[in-house]
């Protein structure tokens, strides 16, 4: 036997006395060890994260193809009231124009008191705050505020849509980490792959989860490159497969966050979620921004700004305010029954607002719960 085949030999009987080293020079209870630290820190996955405004968007394609899209249109010809007009408008228009994206800006001064600007459809948002004794939304020129003491109206706990940009951010922040932490996965192998690391996680009602990680040797710590479902459990429904790229330490945030995530199911493209800026504000920029905005004054986000209605559901006010022309109206508010608000307040406003106000509320709140 030549001297390098029994060097061979000898580096073969290695591995299988010892197991085989990672191509990047971990051993597999080092990357079992950070992935445990890095999913007790996705229990809380935005610590540490104060006087933060962090803005990033999601790009969405259609749903679509121009073969289903036209199949549907068919299918839903003179029928306007047909389920899937919504999705056969978004997808002509998406194959039409390209990705739509929606723009989000999180402004934290903690987890618990926060602002979310929601842009999307070109100039339409809705903004939403929560601080101690007071949760606020703000759309159309109509301002809702709220005591979470005194209960929510239906469709109006506003706390509900900050999940969806803190679960964006925490994916970006962990990859894909605080989706394994909910779901209460532990890790039950890690294997070199490739030159990464292949990750196997699972809990007791059979959900498993793949991350390949990479682990550059020169930074000593793992980064998330994918995340795969592997097994559901028929409570999970469909859950997307993630990729990240660009992990970057941003130093305003004293830690490495991915820049981009794209979202696939079945090899079809959901979504890219792409980190656009983070920066530091002061205490007092954030107590300005997590103020909802004055009657025809300026706010901080949006500029000048028309306050049309108030809506004050807090128990020592509970009164409507309609401005228009010049004049103001106020009123009290009635209970409001099954059916929703007082039809009055909907003839004031228009049905057209409250059914945007109610869509958007839904739509952010499933993508919310949508999450993988």
């Amino acid at each position: 036997m030549s001297r390098n085949n029994r060097v061979a030999a000898l580096g073969l009987l290695a591995v299988l006395l010892w197991g085989a080293p990672s191509a990047v020079g971990q051993t597999a209870a080092e990357v079992e060890r950070w992935f445990r630290q890095e999913l007790a820190r996705a229990a809380t996955p935005l610590a540490g994260l104060k006087n933060i405004q962090l803005t990033y968007r999601v790009e969405k394609p259609s749903e679509l193809t121009a073969a289903e899209l036209a199949e549907v249109q068919r299918e839903i010809a003179g029928k306007p009231d047909h389920p899937k007009r919504m999705i056969a408008e978004r997808s002509e228009r998406r194959l039409r124009d390209g990705d739509e994206t929606e723009r989000y800006t999180l402004y934290l001064r903690s987890p618990d008191e926060w602002r979310v600007g929601h842009d999307y459809l070109g100039t339409k948002y809705f903004d939403c705050a929560a601080v101690p004794g007071l949760v606020w939304g703000f759309s159309n020129g109509q301002l809702t505020l709220l005591d979470p003491a005194g209960g929510f109206p239906p469709a109006r706990d506003y706390r509900e849509l900050g999940i969806t940009p803190k679960n964006d951010v925490a994916r970006l922040r962990f990859g894909g980490l605080d989706l394994a932490h909910r779901w209460g996965l532990q890790i039950t192998s890690a294997s070199p792959q490739d030159g990464r690391w292949r990750l196997l996680a699972s809990n007791d009602v059979g959900v498993e989860l793949e991350f390949i990680v990479e682990w550059p040797a020169e930074v000593g710590r793992g980064f998330v490159r994918s995340v795969r479902p592997i097994k559901l459990s028929p409570n999970n429904g469909a859950v997307s497969n993630s990729e990240f790229d660009g992990w970057t330490f941003r130093r305003e945030l004293g830690d490495w966050t991915a820049e981009k995530e794209h979202r696939t199911l079945n090899g079809r493209r959901l979504s890219a979620t792409v980190l656009e800026s983070v920066h530091v504000i002061t205490d007092a920029q954030v107590t300005e921004l997590l103020a909802p905005p004055a009657i025809n004054g300026t706010d901080p986000v949006r500029g000048p700004v028309t306050v049309s209605s108030v809506f004050d559901y807090r128990p020592a006010e509970q009164k409507m305010t309609v401005i228009r022309d010049g004049s103001t109206l106020v009123e009290p508010l009635r209970a409001q029954g099954p059916g929703g608000p007082d039809s009055r307040y909907v003839s004031w406003l228009g049905w057209g607002v409250l059914a945007v106000l109610v869509a958007l509320f839904l739509f952010v709140r499933l993508r919310g719960r949508t999450i993988g």
